[in-house]
């Protein structure tokens, strides 16, 4: 008895904020859910089955210091020995639709030996945060210069 219909199950998935690759054993696509598309960046003239399906892993994250790792091991760098440990990474890269893209990524062993997905990549879009981040950090100097040159704060000092 299934807890759910897989076309349920597919929809939910689907519609999901985060994003989600699966993966077969040897890191390339089988599937993905629409948030991961926009998190790609996709496109104008976009075709998922020619652009993303089939596709290794690492190819959809140019730069990305795991998509390194991973071509030079030939092995998922997120997925631990000890699978106690989540490992979880942050990446930037130029997203296909050539924006800076800034996710967190994690891995997912799927245990099930007699389906085609191996590995789930979960994403969860930070772009968003680290921007607002910069942007404190820009305000925060342009306090601090103000502060210096009205000698309120002394250039020397650590505080704000």
């Amino acid at each position: 008895m299934e807890l759910i219909a897989t076309p349920d199950l597919a929809f939910v998935v689907d519609n999901l904020e985060e994003g989600i690759l699966f993966l077969d054993s040897n890191r390339h696509v089988i599937t993905i859910n629409q948030a991961a598309l926009r998190m790609l960046g996709q496109k104008k003239a976009f075709n998922i089955k020619e652009d993303i399906i089939d596709q290794l892993c690492p190819a959809l994250f140019p730069g990305a210091s795991c998509a390194k790792d991973c071509e030079q091991t030939g092995t998922c760098s997120l997925m631990n020995q000890d699978t106690e440990k989540e490992k979880v990474e942050e990446l930037s890269f130029t997203g296909l639709n050539g924006k800076k893209v800034t996710l967190q990524m994690r891995a997912i062993a799927l245990s099930s030996g007699e389906h085609l997905a191996r590995i789930a990549i979960l994403l969860t879009d930070c772009s968003q945060a680290r921007r607002l981040e910069e942007e404190v950090k820009g305000v925060k100097a342009r306090i601090r210069g103000l502060l210096e040159s009205t000698g309120i704060v002394s250039s020397d000092s650590t505080s704000l």
